[in-house]
């Protein structure tokens, strides 16, 4: 501490120095340089009140509450040099009852006429003094039990006895402080007493949550190294709510599971607890808990529970007990035996119940056994009865419990269904298809109540029409005409159903046509058209023809390939002029249409003039093939160099020579667009051995365009005396080579067949 002062002392007196010299030019009056500020100090502890004057030339004297104060040592001391200007006061040993109040310090005038006396303003000292009592209490109730009500405004205060300075109080609420809603006031215990009371009043909303909660007064004070504090427990009224708790309540099966309820009340002070259920007049039960060991049918729904105290009543709380059962059937009808107008609406009902609420299923089982599913609801709409409804209906309700299916069944109704005809069009057949000779069936099942009057009307036989005119030949059941009998109608296997036949004893083509059922009884008439087709038998011995042509057809092909395999290892070189009388200029000319046309259908190109055509022969081979592939071959050549030799073709004088990327030499004026079907010839090194080529070349033409010889137009599209025909995709294939020749002959190369055929188009059927 002395260091301290010591310390101050000359930070004050620097301060001192720089203030002089900086204010040295002033007017050499009196003036402060620091005046007393308010303090505290702990009892029987020093302190020094500051107090500074620039140019001080009077004197400095002190005074407390009003009251001048003399200097003693060791009690009151100048802490500097007065005379210097630092008027300071060391107070030692202070207390509450000499030294706490509020001082100020005076400076007398430098002269009698300069009027610069000093007064500082007032500065309290405060000798501090520990607080000595805490309590809460509600206003005005001391000493009684904190209770309010719910959505009230509690009124609390904290009071600190003692003390100085005065305390600082704050407010807690479950260790949580409160940080609003409250107001401080301070005042001395009497008024010549030195310590203080403090009072802070707290405002605070209160609701059911805040019942039970613990309210706390902490007072800070310098003299405690803990604050002071005082809690209670506030106790808050509030009206009853209620809940409800359950056993689990998701799957309750009838006669198989329990239920309890609880009816769960918060109120304060306690209530009491009153159950009804949904339906039922009166108090169910005052017990807070209710059980069910098991559950029924009748122990299914809505129950409610509320809780009552002097505060009030609480609102209803609601349960739904939900107990699963079976589906019980309850009625159906409208009787057991239901009469059906056909064509009229018929309504079947059926009512019942069961948690989940049942689905229901409409069956029909019929004389045969088979069962339809008719509707699904309650009540069945057949709009428009026919004698497909005949027969017992069944309602089936189902539901499904914790997984597994719950059904049953009604006792049948029967279902009888009068009126007009009515054909079963299902079931009917409306062509029949014989062979010539054989006996023709034609069948219809129908349904009449009453049995109906039957008649087959056949046309006119003699022209083999169908029913129409005067010449109409009738049959009734059970009657006949030559080849043609109506039998009688026989009993189908449902009740009031038949079946009428008419049969044709040796069936002949003249007996295609269309023949008519008319059914007719006193509530109307229906009709049934079946078209008998009879047909021509394919005799043995044509069909073995076709096989016996087709096998030889496929030896022949193979032999002709074994021929061209056989004629390739002997070479393929030039041709002889025997062979060239062979072929006449009127095979190709005969063979022009078919090729002009087929290759004027695949690429849309219009040949000139001179257009090339091979002869069909010379693709396909025949029985003279290898006579006479050498003339035509030579033929051919002879003719391509004819036809590509003229200048309307070529100008040989300017068009430059290329070599494509199969070797051949072509000049920018190629006849590829006089003859596409040999550029693609020419782009297959399968059909043309390019070093024949380049020999034949050298020996025939050195110069020019290339000559193109017969193996450029093997791929040719073949033709047949039957019109160009379409090729099948071929997978195996033979490489066959022949007097210059290169080639694929296919085994599968089978032409579609055309109409023009004597087959018809038998290869078209799947």
């Amino acid at each position: 501490m002395l260091l301290f002062l010591r310390l101050r002392r000359a930070l004050h007196f620097s301060v001192s120095i720089v203030l002089i010299a900086f204010c040295a030019d002033g007017d050499g009056l009196q003036s402060w340089i620091e005046q007393p500020q308010y303090q505290e100090v702990n009892p029987n502890g020093n302190v020094v009140i500051i107090c500074k004057v620039r140019d001080k030339q009077g004197e400095c004297r002190w005074e407390k509450d009003g009251s001048p104060v003399g200097i003693y040592p060791n009690k009151y001391e100048w802490a500097s040099q007065p005379e210097e200007g630092d008027c300071s006061l060391k107070i030692v040993n202070a207390t509450l009852e000499y030294d706490d109040g509020v001082w100020q310090c005076q400076v007398t005038p430098g002269s009698f006429a300069s009027k610069d006396a000093l007064i500082s303003q007032g500065a309290e000292l405060v000798v501090r003094e520990a607080p000595q009592e805490i309590h809460i209490q509600r206003v005005g109730e001391e000493g009684k039990e904190i209770i309010d009500s719910a959505g009230e405004e509690l009124e609390l205060e904290c009071v600190v006895s003692g003390g100085n300075p005065p305390v600082k109080i704050r407010w807690f609420e479950n260790d949580d402080e409160i940080q609003t809603g409250h107001t401080q006031e301070n005042s001395r215990i009497s008024g010549q007493s030195r310590t203080w009371i403090s009072v802070s009043r707290l405002n605070l909303p209160v609701s059911k949550s805040d019942d039970g909660a613990f309210i706390k007064c902490l007072a800070n004070h310098p003299t405690t190294p803990e604050p002071m504090s005082v809690q209670t427990c506030i106790t808050i009224y509030y009206p009853p709510t209620v809940i409800i708790e359950t056993s689990p309540l998701e799957y309750l099966e009838e006669e198989k599971d329990p239920a309890t309820l609880r009816c769960m009340a918060d109120s304060n002070p306690p209530s009491t607890i009153l159950w009804r259920k949904e339906g039922l007049n009166g108090i169910f039960s005052p017990d807070e808990e209710i059980n069910f060991s098991p559950v029924t049918r009748h122990t299914a729904g809505v129950y409610s529970c509320t809780a009552e105290n002097p505060l009030g009543m609480s609102k209803l709380a609601f349960i739904e007990l939900d107990v699963k059962y079976s589906p019980l059937i309850l009625s159906v009808g409208p009787s057991r035996i239901v009469a059906a107008q056909r064509n009229k609406k018929a309504l079947l009902n059926c009512e019942a119940e069961g948690n989940p609420p049942p689905q229901y299923q409409w069956l029909q089982k019929l004389p045969t056994q088979e069962v339809f599913i008719r509707g699904h609801e309650k009540t069945l709409v057949i709009d428009n009865v026919t004698y497909n409804h005949q027969g017992e209906f069944v309602c089936k309700v189902m539901n499904t419990i914790n997984g597994e299916e719950r059904s049953v069944q009604s006792e049948p109704i029967r279902v009888e269904v009068s009126g007009a005809p009515q054909v079963m069009k299902y079931e009917a057949h409306h062509e029949v298809q014989v062979q010539n000779g054989e006996d023709a069936t034609l069948e219809v099942l129908f349904c009449a109540d009453p049995p109906p009057k039957q008649a087959w009307h056949l046309g006119d036989l003699s022209l083999g029409s169908s029913t129409n005119g005067n010449s109409d030949i009738i049959l009734a059941a059970g009657t006949g005409h030559g080849r043609f009998i109506a039998e009688s109608a026989r009993k189908a296997d449902r009740e009031d159903c038949y079946v009428s036949v008419l049969r044709i004893n040796g069936a002949h083509p003249m007996d295609s046509h269309t023949y008519q059922l008319k059914l007719s009884n006193s509530h109307g008439s229906d009709v049934h058209t079946i078209h008998l087709v009879v047909r021509d038998h394919v005799s043995q011995e044509s069909l073995i023809a076709v096989i016996v042509g087709a096998i030889l057809t496929f030896l022949l092909l193979i032999l002709i390939c074994i021929y061209c395999c056989k004629s390739s290892r002997r070479g393929c070189g030039g041709t002889s002029n025997d062979n060239k009388k062979n072929f006449k200029a009127s095979d190709l000319e005969s063979e022009r249409t078919d090729v002009e046309s087929t290759h004027s259908s695949s690429h849309g190109i219009n040949y000139p003039e001179k257009t090339l055509v091979i002869p069909p022969d010379a693709l396909y081979g025949t029985v003279n093939y290898k006579e006479s592939m050498s003339h035509r071959s030579h033929d051919l050549i002879s003719n391509l160099d004819r036809t590509l030799s003229t200048s309307a073709v070529f100008n040989h004088s300017t068009a430059p020579q290329k070599h494509d990327a199969m070797g051949f030499y072509r000049t920018e004026a190629s006849p590829v667009g006089l003859f596409p079907e040999i550029s693609s010839l020419q782009n297959s090194a399968q059909f043309l051995h390019h070093h024949k080529y380049h020999q034949h070349q050298q020996q025939h033409q050195p110069t020019g365009p290339p000559r193109i010889v017969y193996n450029d137009l093997c791929n040719f599209p073949k033709t047949s005396n039957y019109g160009s025909m379409k090729k099948k995709k071929n997978k195996d294939q033979y490489q066959c080579n022949n007097v210059g020749v290169s080639c694929l002959v296919s085994q599968s190369d089978y032409p579609e067949a055309h109409s023009n055929s004597p087959y018809g188009n038998r290869y078209d059927q799947p």
